[in-house]
């Protein structure tokens, strides 16, 4: 197994990927378990909503700031 030692915009990226999938697959479960603040059961589908958003903004890229640039400036409409 590869140690990693560092961190580049690559490995962010695609550790957002894999963590998105998961945002995407379990969606209806956030929402049954939202209870904090506010019982609303929506928090997994406003998580959804804006991880579809920042996938469709971000691509992989090496540099670590432009990918964290892209991220934190992406907004949800």
């Amino acid at each position: 197994m590869l140690k990693l030692t560092e961190i580049n915009g690559e490995h962010l990226y695609y550790a957002f990927l894999a963590g998105s999938s998961r945002i995407l697959k379990y969606q209806c479960l956030m929402n049954k378990i939202n209870v904090f603040p506010v019982p609303d059961g929506d928090t997994g589908s406003n998580l959804a909503s804006t991880v579809r958003h920042i996938l469709e903004k971000a691509q992989p890229d090496h540099s670590l700031f432009i990918l964290a640039r892209v991220f934190s400036l992406t907004r949800n409409p």
